[in-house]
C-alpha cells in the first residue's frame, strides 16, 4: 500500500472515529498537510521528524471537536503518552 493510500485509510477511520463519538465538526486532509506543514512535519511535543497522527488537544471522548483547531500533530509515542489528557503543545 502506497503511502498516499495510507493516508486516505488513516483520514477514513479518524472520520469514522469521530462520528462514532458524536463529535462537532470535521476538517480537511488539505488542512491537515498545512497544520503537518506548520510544524515542519515534526512532532509538536518531542519535535522530532516522525510519522504524524492526528491528535485532539480536547478529547474525542471528553466532547472535543474534529476541527482543525482541535488538532496537532504528534508522533505516535506522544500521542499515547498523551492519553486522554487536555495538552496543546507549541
Amino acid at each position: 500500500m502506497c503511502d498516499n493510500n495510507r493516508e486516505k485509510v488513516r483520514a477514513n477511520s479518524n472520520q469514522r472515529r469521530a462520528r462514532r463519538n458524536n463529535a462537532e465538526g470535521s476538517h480537511s486532509e488539505k488542512e491537515w498537510r498545512e497544520l503537518k506543514e506548520k510544524y515542519n512535519n515534526r512532532c509538536a511535543k518531542c519535535k522530532e521528524n516522525k510519522k504524524l497522527t492526528r491528535d485532539h488537544i480536547k478529547p474525542l471522548i471528553k466532547g472535543g471537536s474534529d476541527y482543525i483547531i482541535n488538532i496537532q500533530p504528534l508522533c505516535r509515542e506522544c500521542n499515547s503518552s498523551k492519553g486522554v489528557n487536555m495538552v496543546k503543545y507549541s
